[in-house]
C-alpha cells in the first residue's frame, strides 16, 4: 500500500530568498517495511493546501505513477483560479 505524507524544506531562491516549502512523499509499505518510493519537492507554499492534496491522495488511494499528473493537475488548477 501507498501512503502519502508532506514534506517541510527549507529552501532559498535568487529572487525570493529563503522560504518555507512544502511537498509529497509517497511511501510504500508491504511485508518487508516501509520505503520511500517517489518525494516531489517545492510544491506549495501553504501547509494547509499540501495537508488537503496529501490527505485527498490518501482517502483517494492514489496510484504513485499518478502522483506527477496530480501534482501538475492541482498547479494549472492553482494557476487558473489566480487568472
Amino acid at each position: 500500500m501507498v501512503t502519502y505524507q508532506i514534506t517541510e524544506e527549507p529552501m532559498w531562491d535568487q529572487e525570493m530568498g529563503r522560504y518555507i516549502a512544502f511537498g509529497v512523499c509517497a511511501y510504500l509499505e508491504d511485508e518487508t517495511g516501509r520505503r520511500e518510493v517517489a518525494h516531489i519537492s517545492d510544491v506549495f507554499f501553504c501547509a494547509e493546501t499540501a495537508a488537503r492534496f496529501v490527505d485527498k491522495c490518501n482517502r483517494l488511494e492514489l496510484d504513485v505513477d499518478q502522483l506527477y499528473d496530480a501534482v501538475e493537475d492541482i498547479l494549472l488548477d492553482d494557476d487558473e483560479r489566480e487568472v
